[in-house]
């Protein structure tokens, strides 16, 4: 690829991290080393969050990545020239042609192939399309077939390397939320070599199947998705008794997820006493307009009062500047009525394009009312960072009102300590026993 091709993306990579910056209050990332992979090879992720997914992939190597993307990306004129142009290798889905037409992605399957043998390295979401659930769906074997034909084009000498990524989202659709990164062990293909030769039909089977496993262990996966309220319930009363780090935190989900698979097959009288518990514990703290974290400090200490009484002009500041585009951006979302996997995506391109113009109206605006340019431009550079305070301002201003209300009426924090300390004893033995196993 050219200069100047190379040239946009590291410039587009480094605008994509800083708008993930913004979005997210806070990106942790587990096995970093896995970042610094070289020579040919495929990244792979869990796919609930649509282009976010990719795009954190691809962000977190030190590489240039292409992206394997859906065909329907690619039907307009101009669409099709920039993302052709610009990293990406369509692939159609049964979704995108109509019935009993073939697929035909051979020729696409070729280009992905000579990128690979080209020492490329490739992004595919082997579950084909974006599903916003904590439920790791059955992978296509599209990754498996180009990766063993581009080794047996090469007499499985290429050398290429599959690295699965786990992408856990505290909250997906959630702006200033967290989103945790876990970069799995590279596999080589060249492992399937004898399967493959033997059976090629097989061969691709079993590297689909053995990569579902791997990304398996990177992400936290809630098998039934009417339980993962209940699962972020109780993941949450955890983290606020007994706060850990991002990749220790990630541990202790699996194995409460793990165990409460368990426990709900082998003591259905546990189990359900514990749903019933923490069902009934977040209705009254949702009734009562109070937070978990409340509850487990209820304390109203001096240092939040001063916090919230300094920082109150910036919220201001913060406030009025943003409360527009922001408004707007959510009419879009709700007039549009988009599927709620596309939500991060869409605040993120539309809040791109609608704050850029909201900034550049007021630095034109400024140009008029004040004389020093200098002035304006700082004004303009301060005004994202008062919006994302105005943003942790409003968290701790609903933090200190949850504390007042509990504070109000010691019978419903009485009531609400008991049957909060029943359920950290459910899940402290939950995960004594798991450890145990």
């Amino acid at each position: 690829m050219s200069t100047a091709p190379n040239a946009i993306y590291y410039f587009l990579k480094a605008w994509v991290k800083l708008l993930f910056r913004i979005y997210f209050e806070k990106i942790t990332c587990q096995n970093k080393q896995g970042r610094l992979i070289q020579g040919p090879c495929i990244i792979i992720s869990n796919h609930p969050n649509t282009m976010f997914d990719a795009l954190l992939s691809a962000a977190s190597m030190k590489r240039m990545v292409f992206f394997l993307a859906n065909y329907s990306l690619f039907k307009t004129p101009f669409l099709n020239w920039f993302f052709n142009t610009f990293y990406c290798i369509p692939v159609r889905r049964p979704q995108d042609v109509k019935e009993n037409i073939p697929l035909q992605n051979e020729g696409n399957f070729a280009r992905a192939t000579e990128h690979l043998k080209k020492n490329g390295c490739l992004y595919i979401a082997p579950e084909g399309s974006s599903f916003m659930k904590r439920k790791l769906r059955p992978f296509k074997t599209g990754t498996a077939r180009i990766a063993l034909m581009a080794e047996k084009e090469c007499d499985f000498k290429l050398g290429l390397h599959i690295l699965p990524i786990g992408l856990n989202y505290a909250e997906p659709s959630q702006f200033r939320s967290s989103v945790h990164i876990y970069i799995g062990e590279r596999i080589a293909v060249s492992a399937f070599r004898e399967a493959y030769e033997q059976d090629a039909f097989e061969g691709v089977r079993l590297l689909s199947e053995f990569l579902e496993n791997e990304e398996k262990k990177l992400v936290t996966v809630v098998e039934n998705t009417s339980e993962e309220r209940l699962v972020r319930q109780m993941e949450e009363i955890l983290h606020n008794e007994e706060p850990q780090k991002p990749d220790e935190n990630f541990f202790r989900s699996k194995a409460l997820i793990g165990y409460w698979d368990f426990i709900k097959g082998e003591d259905a009288g546990v189990f359900e006493k514990l749903k019933k518990e923490v069902i009934f514990y977040h209705v009254r703290l949702k009734g009562w307009r109070i937070s978990d974290a409340s509850v487990k400090n209820a304390k109203i200490s001096f240092l939040e009062i001063l916090y919230l009484f300094f920082g109150l002009p910036i919220f201001i500041i913060g406030w009025s500047f943003h409360y527009l585009p922001g408004k707007i951006i959510r009419l879009l979302i709700e007039r549009l009525k988009f599927y709620i996997g596309y939500y991060s995506t869409v605040k993120l391109l539309a809040g791109m394009l609608i704050f850029s113009a909201f900034y550049i109206l007021i630095f034109f605006l400024g140009l008029h009312f004040f004389d020093s340019r200098w002035a304006v431009f700082i004004i303009i550079t301060a005004l994202p960072f008062c919006g994302i305070f105005a943003c942790q301002w409003q968290k701790w201003w609903e933090k200190l009102l949850s504390k007042i209300r509990l504070k109000n009426s010691k019978e419903n924090f009485r009531q609400l300590s008991q049957s909060r300390e029943a359920i950290l004893i459910f899940l402290r033995n939950f995960l004594k026993t798991a450890k145990h196993d």
